[in-house]
């Protein structure tokens, strides 16, 4: 089995630490970056596990981190954040980190929320988890939130008219909502007469004039949230890092 390919982006002490630490794991491989490189060097690499150190304060690191899952590359990141930068973790996660640690904790902490993350886990501390999650779902409320000229939609009427957005045909719009077509054409006729058209092209024209995210958009977004078991961890008091 090839081992997993851990990148680490951290300062030279964290570096050396973790590779002469992790050299002795069979199943990983380290591979190391300086926190100048370009991040299209760094997602080039094709690593598995991406650890970024926020210490060393990472220019625009959260559009980085949306970068490489908007790649497809597969990467999954764990933000390494100083104490009092709690906030780091909302951001890490709207970004789509996989993982945020503190430091304080151990290796053998970091080594399990690698090995965790490659599995598909996200990994965030628990007295943070309900406020990261609560603000995963405020962010998913307001990307789907009808305005202006929208805003009398019903909530069904707004999916529908995002799949409209999207170029789904009726069929489609039925299979993805996993309703009947003749219901689709109902809510198409609504959307129709609420928003004063007479057909698809002038309800799509008016729902990207209103800035209506399509379906992938809104998917994009909901895709931050861990598909599989959030795993907490509990910070240490006495820092091995």
């Amino acid at each position: 089995m090839r081992p997993v390919q851990v990148l680490v982006v951290a300062d030279q002490l964290l570096r050396d630490l973790l590779v002469a630490r992790w050299s002795r794991e069979s199943w990983l491989a380290v591979v190391v970056g300086r926190a100048d490189e370009a991040w299209e060097d760094l997602a080039a690499r094709r690593a598995d596990v991406v650890v970024l150190d926020l210490a060393l304060r990472p220019p625009r690191w959260e559009r980085a981190v949306e970068t490489l899952r908007e790649q497809g590359s597969g990467a999954r990141v764990v933000v390494l954040a100083e104490p009092g930068d709690e906030e780091s973790a909302h951001d890490a996660a709207r970004a789509g980190a996989a993982g945020w640690l503190l430091y304080g904790s151990s290796v053998d902490e970091l080594t399990d929320a690698v090995r965790l993350v490659h599995a598909g886990h996200g990994v965030y501390p628990s007295r943070l988890l309900a406020a990261v999650l609560d603000g995963l779902r405020h962010d998913i409320a307001e990307a789907r939130r009808p305005t202006g000229r929208l805003s009398a939609l019903t909530e069904r009427e707004v999916e529908v008219l995002r799949a409209l957005v999207d170029g789904l045909s009726a069929r489609d719009v039925a299979d993805h909502l996993d309703v009947a077509v003749n219901t689709v054409r109902t809510h198409t006729h609504r959307i129709f007469r609420k928003l004063g058209v007479h057909g698809r092209l002038e309800a799509v024209r008016i729902a990207r004039a209103e800035g209506l995210a399509p379906l992938a958009d809104v998917s994009s977004v909901s895709a931050a949230v861990p598909s599989r078991p959030v795993r907490l961890v509990r910070e240490r008091e006495d820092p091995d890092l």
